[in-house]
């Protein structure tokens, strides 16, 4: 005989509960250190999911101070362009190669000065939501030349205040103020990498070199 079980409460609610999404729970990950990019090229801006998954049907929204008003958008498995900042439109790209790997980066093309400063990487996934906040620094040709003309020192002679503040006064003589501030942006970072000075000395490093020029 044919026996026809009736399906319980317990069965009806595993099969709901089989239907619905539940948010994943993840972070998002970005580089502690500053990521230098030089004028008038490209970068791009790490960031990615942890622990590892798709973020293929995920809303990865790249914004500097204000949430609407966005660098780039991803949402419903596309690129959106409307609401975009004016002075990022075509010059964005979110790298898609990674995506299903939680890979979610940013290129800027044409880097401009005004690029420079704090981006947020934010992640949501229905109602469970996550980000970090990068910083950007922009440096010119000439500035990342003298940082690898100073940086050669190094393979020669130790890495002291005097030789570099020696070779950066060298280098900074006939520049203007302009290319001096730009110029101690991308020294900060230089500095940084190689773990030769804090944030305090680096002021009075770039003063030591003015001196030296003047």
């Amino acid at each position: 005989p044919l026996f026809l079980v009736r399906p319980s409460k317990f069965h009806a609610a595993f099969v709901v509960l089989a239907l619905v999404h539940f948010p994943a729970k993840f972070r998002v990950i970005g580089p502690r250190a500053p990521v230098t990019a030089i004028l008038g090229q490209e970068t791009v801006l790490p960031c990615h999911l942890s622990p590892r998954m798709s973020a293929a049907n995920m809303e990865v929204r790249w914004f500097r101070s204000d949430f609407v008003s966005f660098v780039h958008l991803y949402r419903d498995g596309t690129d959106q362009y409307e609401g975009q900042m004016p002075e990022y439109r075509e010059r964005t790209e979110l790298l898609k190669a990674g995506l299903t790997d939680g890979n979610v980066p940013l290129r800027i093309l044409n880097i401009r000065l005004s690029d420079e400063g704090e981006y947020h990487c934010f992640v949501q996934d229905d109602t469970f939501y996550e980000e970090t906040i990068l910083e950007l620094l922009v440096a010119g040709q000439w500035h990342v030349s003298v940082l690898a003309l100073c940086g050669l020192q190094a393979l020669f002679y130790p890495i002291t205040t005097t030789t570099v503040t020696s070779c950066l006064g060298l280098q900074l003589r006939g520049k203007g103020l302009l290319d001096t501030y730009d110029l101690s942006v991308a020294l900060q970072s230089f500095l940084g990498c190689v773990g030769m000075v804090g944030l305090t000395d680096f002021y009075g490093l770039l003063m030591g070199s003015l001196l030296v020029v003047t």
